[in-house]
């Protein structure tokens, strides 16, 4: 989400969101096992309203990350692991 590439299609995507309503869409089902989690949380920390349609019942308000942590316009995440090495 650091790339120049990501930022380029991000503001593209977030232009035509400020004319008229918007979908993003992968192939994955659901947006928590995919990287629509991720940019949900970027999204919403921005003060965009993220909604999810799973089905064809009505649209889920995205919940937000818990563990994401503010890093200037953008978001940043705890180490889900340790290193690959011991440290000492």
């Amino acid at each position: 989400m650091a790339s120049t590439e990501f930022g380029e299609g991000l503001a593209a995507a977030l232009e035509l969101a400020a004319t008229q309503r918007t979908a993003l869409m992968c192939a994955e089902a659901v947006w928590w096992r995919c990287h629509r989690r991720l940019l949900s949380d970027l999204l919403q920390h921005r003060g965009w309203l993220v909604l999810h349609i799973l089905d064809a019942g009505p649209a889920q308000p995205h919940p937000g990350n818990p563990d994401a942590r503010p890093a200037g316009d953008g978001l940043v995440y705890p180490a889900l692991q340790g290193g690959l090495f011991p440290e000492g």
